[in-house]
């Protein structure tokens, strides 16, 4: 019966210890995925602003040509 009871515990213990990283792993995880995505988010918040400022620039660039091409225009017609 002593046997018995031994095989019986060091299941049990084995199992625990099993269960014991299967949680640890867990844990692990969820946190590198919060941080993960804490980083990304970070990121894309930061490109965002970056993103905002280029558009801006590159729509007060094109409507400067489109004024230079319509001042050319007219300064063209005003020679001829």
């Amino acid at each position: 019966m002593s046997r018995n009871t031994t095989v019986r515990l060091a299941l049990a213990n084995t199992i625990a210890v099993y269960i014991a990283a299967l949680l640890l792993v867990i844990t692990m995880s969820i946190s590198a995925a919060e941080t993960g995505r804490y980083g990304a988010r970070k990121k894309y918040t930061g490109e965002i602003v970056v993103l905002r400022h280029l558009t801006a620039s590159s729509v007060a660039l094109l409507q400067a040509q489109v004024d230079l091409c319509a001042y050319d225009a007219r300064r063209a017609g005003q020679t001829d």
